[in-house]
C-alpha cells in the first residue's frame, strides 16, 4: 500500500502517520513528501507503536541526520520493520552512526537498510563496520552513490570475515579503488554467505580486477559480480572472465561500460547464458534432474524400494525430464534473442560514437 495522494504541506505525513499509528498498512511510500527531520520524528514516534509494517520508503525527503537520529530510536524499540530505505536525505556520517547503532545491539527485525545517495564517508562506514560484526540479522546494505573511500571498504571487509548474515552489498559509485577491490578480494577468501557483490563505478583498473578475479575462483557463494564502468580493460576483463568460468556458482556478470572487445563478451554471454538457463529451468520444473540410474541401483541393490516402484518412479522422472527439456529450449531461445540484441546494440552504440568523432 502507497500514500501517494496526501495533500502538500505538513499534512503529506500525517495521514501515513496515523496509519502507521493503527497499523492500517504493511508498506508505507514517502517517496519526495517533503516529511523532513519533524515529519521523520513523527514516523518514528509511531514506529514505536507500530506491530504491523514491515517496509518504510523515505526517498528525496530531506531528513537529514536528525530524522535519521529519530528513526534509529523508533528502530531499538520497533520488532516488526523488515526494509528501511532512506534514498537521497542527506543523511551523513553522524546520521548513519545512530542508525548503526540501533541495529548492532536492539534491533533483531530488518534485513534491507537503504542508504543509497546520501552523503556517507569512511567514519559512516566504520560505523556501519562495527554494527555488522555484531548484527547477525541484515541481509542487504545499499550504499550506492556517497562517498566511502578505500579505508571505509577495507572497514566493511574486515567485518564481512565475521559477519554470517549479509548476502547483498551493493557499493555502486563509490571510491574503492584497487586498494579496495584487493580488500574485497581478501574478504571473499573467507566469507561464506555474501552471494550479490557491487562494485561498479569504483575506478578498479587492471590490477584490482585480476585480484577480484583470483578471490572469486576460490569463493562459493557470490552469484552476481557487478563491475560495470570501472577503469579496466581487456586483461583485467579476461581475468574476470576466466575466473566466472571456473567458478560455476556465479550466474549474473555485468562488465558493461569497460573498454571490452566483443569477442570477451561474448564468451562471458555463452558461459553465463547456460548457467541462468539452468538456473530457470529448474525453478519452473522442480529442481534439478535426479539421476533414473539412482532409482534403479536402489531397487535392485535391496534399496528401499522394490521394481514396481523403481518403474512407477523412473516413467514420472522420464516425463519430468521431457518437460524439463521443452522448458529448456523456450528459455534458451529467449535468453539467446536477448544477447543478439545486446551485442547489436553494442555495435550500434560503437558506430555512434565513431561517427560523432
Amino acid at each position: 500500500l502507497v500514500c501517494t495522494s496526501m495533500p502538500a504541506g505538513p499534512e503529506q505525513y500525517i495521514r501515513a502517520v496515523e496509519q502507521l499509528r493503527t497499523n492500517q498498512r504493511t508498506y508505507v511510500n514517502l517517496y519526495r513528501k517533503n516529511v523532513g527531520d519533524q515529519g521523520a520524528r513523527a514516523i518514528g514516534d509511531a514506529l514505536k507503536e507500530n506491530t504491523s509494517t514491515t517496509e518504510l520508503d523515505l526517498w528525496r525527503d530531506k531528513i537529514g541526520d536528525n530524522g535519521a537520529r529519530a528513526l534509529a530510536d523508533a528502530l531499538a524499540s520497533n520488532s516488526t520493520l523488515q526494509r528501511l530505505d532512506l534514498y537521497k536525505n542527506n543523511v551523513t556520517d553522524k546520521g548513519v552512526q545512530q542508525l548503526a547503532e540501533a541495529l548492532a545491539t536492539r534491533n533483531k527485525s530488518l534485513l534491507h537498510l537503504g542508504l543509497n545517495s546520501n552523503s556517507m564517508g569512511d567514519d559512516g562506514a566504520l560505523s556501519l563496520a562495527d554494527m555488522l560484526k555484531k548484527n547477525q540479522v541484515l541481509r542487504c546494505l545499499a550504499l550506492r552513490d556517497n562517498h566511502v573511500g578505500v579505508k571505509g571498504v577495507r572497514d566493511i571487509c574486515e567485518a564481512l570475515k565475521i559477519n554470517k548474515s549479509l548476502v547483498s552489498l551493493d557499493l555502486f559509485g563509490n571510491q574503492a579503488g584497487d586498494d579496495g577491490a584487493k580488500a574485497f578480494a581478501d574478504m571473499l577468501r573467507t566469507n561464506k554467505t555474501l552471494k550479490d557483490v557491487r562494485l561498479a563505478g569504483n575506478a578498479i583498473t587492471n590490477d584490482g580486477a585480476q585480484a577480484l578475479a583470483d578471490a572469486l575462483r576460490e569463493n562459493n557463494s557470490v552469484t552476481t559480480v557487478d563491475l560495470f564502468g570501472n577503469n579496466f580493460n581487456e586483461e583485467g576483463a579476461t581475468a574476470i572472465i576466466e575466473a566466472v568460468r571456473v567458478n560455476t556458482n556465479i550466474t549474473h556478470v555485468d562488465l558493461r561500460g569497460l573498454k571490452v572487445g566483443d569477442q570477451a563478451l561474448r564468451s562471458l554471454d555463452a558461459i553465463v547464458v547456460e548457467r541462468q538457463v539452468q538456473e530457470e529451468v529448474e525453478r519452473q520444473a522442480g529442481g534439478p534432474d535426479r539421476d533414473i540410474d539412482e532409482v534403479i541401483a536402489a531397487s535392485i541393490g535391496g534399496g528401499s524400494i522394490d521394481r514396481e516402484q523403481a518403474a512407477t518412479k523412473i516413467q514420472a522422472l522420464q516425463r519430468g525430464r521431457l518437460a524439463r527439456k521443452k522448458v529448456k529450449n523456450v528459455i534458451e531461445l529467449r535468453m539467446r534473442a536477448a544477447i543478439r540484441i545486446q551485442a547489436w546494440y553494442r555495435r550500434w552504440k560503437k558506430r555512434r560514437e565513431a561517427e560523432r568523432q
